[in-house]
């Protein structure tokens, strides 16, 4: 916090307390309270020759009897192309984070 943010701040009798950490200084959870029937997954954003995928969720982390095969996010570089591939069946959700 810069030192007028901070002189306002006393002057208006407003105390700020830092939330707790939610991670470490290599980006690991720390520990957390926990929400009743709440699960957490850990992801991670793999690298392609073309952008990123991170997979959201997937069936088989069983995190929901319901189900959605599989949720993941792509960001592509600008100007690539994604390879095609085939599924006998299925049904896709995607996630635009950012683009044009």
């Amino acid at each position: 916090m810069d030192k007028d943010s901070a002189q306002l701040l006393a002057e208006l009798g407003i105390s700020p307390v830092p939330d707790d950490p939610i991670v470490d200084s290599e980006w690991k959870p720390v520990a957390t309270a926990k929400i009743a029937g709440v699960q957490a997954h850990s992801i991670t954003a793999v690298v392609t020759d073309n952008g990123y995928l991170t997979e959201v969720w997937r069936n088989d982390w069983h995190l929901d009897p319901q189900g959605a095969g599989q949720v993941f996010q792509r960001v592509m570089n600008a100007n690539s192309v994604s390879a095609w591939h085939v599924h006998l069946r299925t049904t896709d959700r995607l996630f635009c984070g950012a683009g044009d």
